[in-house]
This record gives C-alpha cells, structure tokens and sequence, in this order.
C-alpha cells in the first residue's frame, strides 16, 4: 500500500495548471493507492478559490473514488472567517506561510480548527525566518491533540528539534533529498517522516526530467531510508 501525503493540483508558475483528473490518473499510473492532495500557493484568491476548490473534489472523487484526501490550504482571510470554509469534506488543513505570513489570530485560528475537526495540520516549513519549522513551537506546546505535519523538514536542525520536543510533530519527504532523509533517519526519526511527493511541482523545476521517474526514486529512496508511517487514521 503506497500513501502518498503531499499531493497539489491547481495552477503554477509557468502558466502550468495540475488538473485532479491528470494528477489523479498519474498517481495511479504510479502505482499510489492513497494520496492527500491540496491546493498550489500561486495564486489563491478566497472569493473564488473554495468554490473552485469544491469543485475539484468532486472531480478527483469522478476520477479516483476513495484514493484521494483533500486538504485545505487556508490564508489569512480564510482562517479568521473559517465558518464558511472549513467542513467535514476536508481530511486537514494546510497553511503556507513564505507564501504569505499569518497573525498570530490566523495562526491560533489554523491550530484550534485542526483540533475543532480532529484532522491534521500540514505547515510548509523553510529556511526562511516566517515559515521555519521552530516558529510553530509555542503552538505545538499549546495543542498537543493536533497532529502536525511539518512539511519539507527544514531547517534540519529545527525539525530534528520539533520532533524532539512534540509527539504529535511529523514531517514529510516533499523535496528532501537522499541525505536529507538519512538524516533523519540516522537520528532515530524514521518512523516519523511520511512520504510526500509534492507532485507535480516538479514538472516546473524538472521540465527536461521524466517526471514519472523521478517521482519513483523519490519513493524508493523515503521507503528505503524511512518507515514512512501512517498519520495514525484514515488509510
């Protein structure tokens, strides 16, 4: 059973567009029994995006009924008027903040939505001061009923940390590179690290590659260097 955890559709730099019935069909073609999708951060505009959104969901379930999760990615205005966006259909919430920085109110708002629905929180991490994985510390000490994915892992040391710190604290492979993982793994973590693909990003940084073979070295290489875990529900 392959899981995938970080799964996009929608559009992209570079005038692309990631369809749910095209990346629904590649992930199958794949061989990926589940995936959790959401949406790209380039560009989200509220007033239209969730109908867009909702719309997308029925698409993907047309296409790949049961083998697909959706994942809310929420911004700033989302998350402070969540009554109208947030519902049962969504298995998690996402949060992207290099993209555009969160309130602490947005921010607490993201934390205790997660914890209102029961799903898991996906918040892109980087080595960027806004995004970095430590600034979500004080958060995870205060909500330690809601499962974090700290996607991406970055920075490495910070992650390593976060996971010291918070049980409920996971990362996923989305861009990690082969010493990446072994990092984590080397350090005891690796029944804490959930494969992630971030496809089909790689089709705008990758666009000479075969994308289906590099989607496969990237599974092989998190299957072979972490346990790649379940989030403890749904599949």
């Amino acid at each position: 059973m392959i899981t995938d955890y970080h799964v996009h559709i929608g559009p992209f730099a570079g005038d692309l567009m990631f369809e749910p019935e095209d990346v629904a069909r590649d992930m199958m073609s794949f061989g990926v029994d589940k995936w959790f999708y959401m949406s790209t951060a380039f560009p989200c505009v509220p007033a239209n995006y969730i109908e867009w959104f909702r719309g997308c969901v029925v698409r993907m379930n047309a296409v790949a009924p049961g083998k697909g999760f959706p994942v809310l990615w929420m911004t700033e205005e989302m998350l402070l008027k969540s009554d109208y966006y947030m519902d049962n259909r969504y298995v998690g919430i996402k949060i992207h903040e290099r993209y555009a920085a969160l309130s602490p109110v947005a921010l607490d708002s993201a934390f205790a939505l997660a914890e209102e629905y029961g799903v898991p929180l996906w918040i892109h991490t980087g080595e960027f001061e806004q995004c970095c994985a430590s600034r979500y510390d004080a958060w995870c000490s205060r909500y330690t009923g809601v499962r974090v994915v700290l996607s991406h892992g970055r920075p490495l040391d910070q992650a390593v940390q976060m996971l010291k710190q918070h049980d409920q604290v996971m990362l996923d492979s989305a861009f990690m590179s082969l010493e990446q993982m072994l990092f984590f793994a080397e350090n005891g973590y690796a029944a804490r690290v959930l494969f992630g693909s971030d496809y089909p990003i790689q089709r705008y940084f990758f666009s000479d590659s075969d994308i289906g073979e590099l989607y496969t070295q990237h599974l092989k290489s998190a299957h072979n260097l972490c346990r790649c875990t379940k989030l403890g529900l749904w599949v």
